[in-house]
């Protein structure tokens, strides 16, 4: 039975070039763990900076490794890596630390809006790698068609030089007052 409702609420998680390339399982599963292993890196540096200064803007750092992942891995890792920094920086840094739970309703903004520009940033990155992939299929396209058409043009000439030498012998043959 097919879920209509939810596909149809969903659409706005769907890139606008089409659905993206199904990838081999193993190579998904690497795209996934790097996505891990970048979250971790972002969380220790994040950790890193709020130990020496506290810096209220460090919830912009989790938008590296969204762009990260959007660009090189695809729409499932990032969303993936937006989840999983929202979950990791409430983990890590919001009060109570250690639990899933929020105690100021200004940090429960923030993590909300983290992971909406999150998304949002994640869909962007992967409209832009699918235009230049369409663009490059585009430049390839047309290097094949200049290539064509030299081709064309180089034996469309390799034919007339004969056509011309023979239409000439046949005009003079015609010719009742030729001498050969």
């Amino acid at each position: 039975a097919c879920n209509c409702r939810s596909r149809r609420n969903a659409s706005w998680l769907r890139s606008p070039s089409g659905p993206e390339p199904r990838v081999p399982g193993r190579m998904l599963v690497a795209r996934y763990l790097a996505s891990l292993l970048v979250v971790g890196a972002t969380v220790a540096a994040v950790g890193l900076l709020q130990s020496r200064t506290l810096l209220p803007s460090a919830l912009l750092l989790y938008l590296l490794p969204v762009v990260l992942a959007a660009t090189r891995w695809g729409r499932g890792p990032a969303i993936f890596v937006s989840v999983l920094s929202v979950l990791a920086h409430d983990l890590f840094f919001v009060q109570p630390v250690g639990t899933l739970s929020v105690e100021r309703a200004d940090e429960a903004l923030g993590l909300v809006l983290l992971l909406f520009v999150a998304v949002v940033t994640a869909q962007l990155a992967v409209a832009a790698r699918h235009a230049l992939e369409k663009e490059q299929e585009a430049a390839l396209a047309r290097r094949s068609d200049e290539m064509k058409t030299a081709l064309l043009h180089a034996v469309s000439h390799d034919l007339r030089t004969p056509l011309a030498t023979i239409k000439a012998s046949v005009s003079g043959l015609r010719q009742a007052n030729a001498a050969y």
